[in-house]
């Protein structure tokens, strides 16, 4: 019986993942939808809100870059900078590094 329960579990999670993949997306994909009021300048708050989605799909190296885009085209713009130091920060992997707090000091 107990083997019965190990192929269904194993059927179970063969079939639930490529549909959990489907659901968020990967790169440049979709992330969902965000709406994040920031005082930055108008033309770089989609490409904003667009960096908290990747960041909220972990999708670190991706929100940095589009963080330092925001900030550099706007660079009044100290949420582009917050992003950046956010990035920085893995809350549900492993501690930051000594270099990953200090590239978040530095970039916040």
């Amino acid at each position: 019986m107990s083997k019965l329960w190990v192929h269904v579990a194993l059927a179970v999670a063969a079939t639930a993942s490529p549909a959990l993949r489907a659901d968020h997306g990967e790169g440049e994909g979709e992330h969902g939808r965000v709406e994040f009021p920031v005082s930055c300048r108008a033309e770089v708050r989609p490409r904003f809100e667009r960096a908290v989605a990747q960041l909220h799909s972990f999708g670190y190296e991706l929100a940095r870059d589009a963080f330092a885009q925001v900030a550099e085209e706007d660079p009044a713009c100290g949420m582009a900078h917050w992003g950046v130091a956010a990035t920085w920060y893995h809350p549900l992997w492993a501690a930051p590094t000594p270099a990953e707090l200090e590239a978040g000091r530095v970039a916040a």
